[in-house]
C-alpha cells in the first residue's frame, strides 16, 4: 500500500511538472511528500519491509522527498531537475521494494 501510494504520487509529480503549471506542482510536491513521509513512519514501526540492508538508502530517499523538493518546486529552473530525481527515487523504489 505505501509503496503503491508513493509510486502513484511521484508519477503525478512527474506529470504535474511537465504541465509547467507552479500550483500544480507544488500541490504534487507536497503529496508526494506526504506520502513518503507516511512510509517513511510505517518503516520506522516495521510495517514496511524493504529488500535493501540497513536504513541509508531509505532515508536518503526519505530526506530527498520531504526535505530536498519542497525546497526546490518553487524553483522553475529546478525543474528539470526535480523531474530527474524523481525518476531516480520511483527506480530505486523497485529495488529498495522488491
Amino acid at each position: 500500500m505505501y509503496v503503491q501510494h508513493m509510486n502513484e504520487a511521484g508519477r503525478a509529480l512527474l506529470a504535474a511538472l511537465e504541465t509547467k503549471d507552479p500550483n500544480a506542482i507544488q500541490a504534487s510536491a507536497k503529496q508526494f511528500a506526504q506520502a513518503v513521509e507516511a512510509a517513511w513512519q510505517a518503516y520506522l514501526r516495521g510495517e514496511v519491509a524493504t529488500q535493501t540492508r540497513g536504513q541509508a538508502l531509505p532515508r536518503t530517499m526519505h530526506q530527498f522527498a520531504t526535505v530536498e523538493l519542497p525546497a526546490k518546486a518553487a524553483d522553475p529552473q529546478a525543474w528539470p531537475a526535480i523531474a530527474r530525481e524523481t525518476r531516480i527515487f520511483l527506480n530505486m523504489l523497485g529495488v529498495v521494494a522488491g
